[in-house]
């Protein structure tokens, strides 16, 4: 299952608090497979680093699907999810 512009995300400059975060998609909890889950960059110049890609599934049976962003430059950086099964 593929999906794009899930979410709105803003990461301060490299090297400052909240410059890095976790997100993801949940698909309502649904097991989906294996995913992928990356950074669709708006507003201009921009660098991402996306790892400890992961899911998880809750005690309730819910699935999440998460990975870690991190900015890599000296400017904000906005971003929304894309991403979708492996193939």
């Amino acid at each position: 299952m593929a999906f794009d512009n899930v979410g709105f995300f803003t990461l301060a400059p490299a090297g400052q608090v909240n410059s890095t975060t976790a997100a993801g998609v949940t698909f309502g909890g649904a097991d989906r497979g294996a995913q992928y889950v990356g950074p669709h960059l708006i507003f201009g110049p921009g660098t991402v680093l996306v790892d400890q890609q992961r899911t998880v599934r809750h005690d309730d049976g819910k699935f999440d699907y998460n990975a870690t962003f991190r900015n890599l430059e000296n400017r904000f950086v906005s971003f929304t999810l894309t991403g979708g099964g492996f193939i």
